[in-house]
């Protein structure tokens, strides 16, 4: 509706925003740094992943910026695959090892777990 009132419109896509505050890494965080951190199942899936910064910076460069028009994809340059993002880059900058795996059914399973009142 808003491109047919000549409005600008720009729709940012993201991959998995991530900040230790909270989200996807906040959730991570807790078993790496117990040394319980590993693979999703076969651990060739590809992320593609964002830090919270960056995409604030994408929002406020479309913001400010007449020309950004469309789809916005926001995400780092490169997907990683599972493994690549667990092994090289989280359980190195947490020195933590990464030998557990995660059954590939087992995030769906834990979704359906309730929450504390």
């Amino acid at each position: 509706m808003a491109a047919q009132a000549r409005m600008r419109v720009v729709q940012a896509r993201t991959g998995m925003v991530l900040s230790p505050s909270g989200g996807a890494l906040g959730q991570m965080l807790i078993p790496f740094r117990l040394g319980l951190g590993g693979v999703i199942g076969s651990g060739e899936q590809y992320m593609s992943w964002v830090t919270l910064d960056n995409v604030l910076g994408a929002i406020h460069h479309a913001l400010i910026t007449e020309s950004v028009r469309g789809p916005m994809n926001v995400t780092a340059p490169q997907p990683v695959t599972n493994r690549e993002f667990t092994t090289t880059t989280l359980g190195r900058v947490l020195k933590r090892p990464t030998v557990l795996a995660l059954p590939a059914g087992a995030p769906r399973d834990f979704s359906r777990v309730p929450s504390a009142p």
